[in-house]
C-alpha cells in the first residue's frame, strides 16, 4: 500500500472520532452544565516496514474541553442550583470517591438526601450529606450555598475549585474526576432557581459536522482515484508482458 492510501485512511479514522465527538456535544446540547469537547489533531512523520519511505499520518492526541460558562437559565425549582464562577459542585460515589459537577439540577432521594440526576449523593461542607426533612417548606440556598428550611439550616454545599482545569478528566455521566488538590471555592457563589445550560453552540457544531463530512469525503475520493491508478498501472504492466 502506497504512501497516499496510509495518509487517507488515517484521516478517515480521526475524523470518524471527530464526528462521534460533535455527535456527543449535539446529543448533550440540553445537558445542565455540559462542557463541550474537541479533538486535537496532529500530522507526524515515520517510516514505512522497508524504510524507504516516509509516511505522513494524522493522529488525534488529545481531547479538548471548553471550561467556559454556560447560558444561566432561571426555573425557579428550589432545588436547582448553578454556580457563578469557576467553582465545582462535590458529589459522592458509590464507592466514597468525590466528583465533581457544574449541573445543579438537584432533587431529592428517598432518605431526604440532596442528589445530582445521576442519584450521586451532594456532599456538604465536612463531605457530609444534605438532608431535608418531608415537611420542610420554604426552602433557601444562599449564595454561599447555605441550604436553610424556614429559620433551620441544613447545611451547606461544598464549593472547590482547581487551578487548573485542563488536568480534570470525564467520568462516567456528567461528573469529572479532580485535576489535583481541590481548593477552597473563594471566587464562586451560587445562585438559586437558576440551572447553568451546557454550552454547546448546535450552529458551530453543525458546521463542524459538515466539514468533517467533506474532509470524509474528500479522503474517499483520494482512495477510489489512487486504487484507479494502481490498477491502470498494473494493467499496463499486464499488457506489457
Amino acid at each position: 500500500m502506497e504512501n497516499t492510501l496510509f495518509i487517507a485512511l488515517s484521516r478517515q479514522m480521526t475524523v470518524r472520532r471527530q464526528m462521534e465527538s460533535v455527535a456527543n456535544n449535539l446529543a448533550n446540547a440540553n445537558t445542565a452544565g455540559f462542557k463541550a469537547e474537541r479533538l486535537m489533531f496532529v500530522e507526524h512523520l515515520s517510516k514505512s516496514p522497508d524504510g524507504k519511505q516516509k509516511m505522513h499520518f494524522v493522529q488525534d492526541i488529545a481531547t479538548a474541553r471548553n471550561y467556559s460558562s454556560g447560558q444561566m437559565k432561571e426555573t425557579g425549582n428550589p432545588l436547582d442550583v448553578a454556580v457563578d464562577g469557576p467553582g465545582w459542585f462535590v458529589v459522592q460515589t458509590a464507592n466514597g470517591e468525590p466528583r465533581y459537577t457544574r449541573d445543579g439540577n438537584f432533587r431529592l432521594n428517598q432518605e431526604g438526601q440532596l442528589t445530582n440526576g445521576s442519584g450521586l449523593v451532594v456532599l456538604g461542607a465536612g463531605d457530609a450529606p444534605i438532608t431535608l426533612r418531608p415537611d420542610d417548606q420554604n426552602i433557601r440556598i444562599k449564595a454561599d450555598g447555605t441550604v436553610s428550611a424556614g429559620d433551620d439550616v441544613r447545611g451547606r454545599l461544598k464549593l472547590v475549585e482547581f487551578e487548573n482545569l485542563y488536568k480534570m478528566k470525564k467520568a462516567e455521566g456528567n461528573v469529572y474526576i479532580g485535576g489535583g488538590e481541590p481548593l477552597d471555592a473563594e471566587k464562586s457563589s451560587v445562585i438559586q432557581g437558576t440551572i447553568e445550560g451546557s454550552n454547546v453552540q448546535p450552529i458551530l457544531e453543525i458546521t463542524e459536522m459538515m466539514n468533517a463530512l467533506r474532509s470524509y469525503q474528500g479522503a474517499s475520493k483520494l482512495i477510489e482515484n489512487e486504487h484507479e491508478r494502481m490498477r491502470r498501472a498494473i494493467d499496463r504492466m499486464t499488457r506489457e508482458q
